[in-house]
């Protein structure tokens, strides 16, 4: 199993069925990695806007992004973009309804980076 696989199936059993897709991409180039449930074109977009993001940062002279970006959608869902290193990003959908912030916050994002040391 490679390394890629293995995060996403270490955040799909932190997760449980909270997990409705994720997926690793190259920074640089945007491609998935290794994906559960993908959805590519979802994948562009929040690779533009994770990439965007970091570069806004930088331009207004802000603290580089650490670990995660989280955005609150309607219907229960959530966006969580995980920093994994300089040249990856882990992009998720998550349901609210079957998981508690504190759970994706305190172990699941937690052990996704522990293991992409």
């Amino acid at each position: 199993m490679n390394n890629y696989k293995k995060v996403i199936e270490t955040y799909k059993n932190d997760l449980e069925d909270a997990l409705l897709a994720c997926d690793i991409w190259d920074k640089k180039t945007g491609l998935s990695l290794e994906s559960y449930n993908p959805n590519p074109k979802a994948t562009a977009l929040f690779a533009k806007i994770s990439n965007s993001f970091e570069k806004s940062l930088e331009n207004l002279g802000f603290p580089k992004l650490s670990k995660f970006i989280i955005a609150d959608l309607d219907a229960n869902s959530m966006v969580v973009i995980i920093n994994l290193n300089n040249n990856n990003f882990m992009g998720s959908i998550v349901d609210t309804s079957q998981v508690s912030l504190g759970v994706l916050i305190n172990i699941a994002i937690p052990n996704v980076l522990e293991l992409f040391d």
